[in-house]
């Protein structure tokens, strides 16, 4: 979303994002959309915001790879720890006892 927000920043239009906690609930189907977001954008209440730098999308991108990186590490521990309990070799099989070498 920042991409186009910048672009239409640089055309000289104002850019107000919805946080999508608000967007969801004037959700009903690809034909109601754009009326029900117009009508939310149109509420005194509604709050909005602000348009990422590039530099913060880029920190928010790192940390997106980064907790993928910790999930495939935790799942990939979690398959060898079900493995190996069906083979009835180790009981436990603790995280800390698993060192990834790369």
């Amino acid at each position: 979303m920042g991409w186009m927000a910048w672009q239409f920043r640089g055309l000289g239009h104002e850019v107000k994002l919805m946080a999508p906690a608000f967007v969801v609930p004037y959700r009903k189907n690809d034909g109601n959309d754009a009326e029900a977001i117009c009508e939310a954008v149109g509420r005194p209440n509604m709050r909005f915001v602000p348009v990422k730098s590039e530099e913060q999308q880029a920190v928010v991108a790192l940390h997106r790879v980064r907790q993928g990186w910790i999930e495939e590490k935790t799942a990939t521990i979690n398959r060898i720890r079900a493995l190996l309990t069906d083979l009835r070799r180790f009981s436990s099989l603790l995280a800390g006892g698993v060192h990834i070498r790369g």
